[in-house]
């Protein structure tokens, strides 16, 4: 069984050498580049189960490679791992704009169990590692708005200690995301508070439509934060969807 390939862009060489060992120690090959260039040389020759993207590179920078990724049709869909600082957030904004898929924090090559434990929830499950969470609900067209009770119980979720980690822009950013992927064309004035990170409680949310919401919203967090974060999301989610599961699948 081949393992999981993982590619290293980042300029300091001593993260390299500890993510490398890091990888090895967790079942993983780690390959690393210090710059755009290079790693596009390689992502020419080789596609890797992961990359884990500094944003600050000598000459381009690490969005600028990420971009490049997302529109070339055979690379496009290469799982992109911001490599950064919870104190960065204007890097985490910018990453998620250029089409970052998770945020994976530095801050946890210091602690090798949280480390692998990342890695193992974004790399593919198909050498043989633990089933990914994928974004999944249960269908329900019911145009029924859901009762403000359930709104506010979202904005309770929306307001866990673990979004103390996301600086308000970046979660303002999220939402909107959800938002637009809930309801394509949708004005998120309409929806959204004026504190600009819940949901308006004056607003009549249809059931398709809250449901999509959260379960996007349930992804981002996971992307970001992890399986654990996004817990609460799933929660509300079974008390507005009967038989649905109360944790993310996988």
């Amino acid at each position: 069984m081949t393992k999981p390939l993982v590619l290293l862009v980042d300029d300091v060489p001593e993260l390299g050498i500890l993510v490398a060992s890091l990888g090895k120690r967790a079942g993983y090959t780690t390959i690393c580049r210090f710059d755009v260039p290079s790693a596009w040389d390689y992502l020419r020759e080789e596609r890797p189960d992961l990359i884990l993207l500094d944003v600050h590179l000598p000459g381009e920078e690490g969005l600028d490679l990420c971009r490049r990724v997302r529109a070339t049709p055979n690379l496009a869909d290469l799982r992109i791992a911001l490599f950064s600082h919870w104190g960065l957030p204007a890097d985490i904004a910018a990453g998620l704009d250029a089409g970052v898929d998770f945020l994976v924090s530095k801050d946890l090559v210091s602690r090798p169990g949280e480390w692998r434990s990342r890695l193992d929830e974004i790399l593919p499950a198909e050498h043989g590692r633990r089933r990914n969470h994928s974004l999944e609900w249960k269908l329900d067209t019911n145009p029924t708005p859901v009762p403000s009770s359930w709104v506010a119980t979202l904005n309770h979720a929306l307001d866990q200690p673990c979004w103390r980690k996301i600086d308000g822009e970046v979660l303002r950013r999220m939402l909107r995301r959800a938002l637009r992927q809930a309801r394509p064309g949708a004005d998120a004035h309409d929806w959204i508070g004026p504190d600009g990170w819940s949901l308006c409680t004056e607003q009549e949310t249809p059931r398709d439509i809250a449901i999509a919401l959260v379960a996007y919203l349930a992804e981002q967090v996971w992307r970001l934060l992890g399986t654990e974060a996004s817990k609460p999301y799933w929660r509300v989610l079974a008390s507005v969807v009967p038989g649905q599961p109360e944790t993310a699948p996988g």
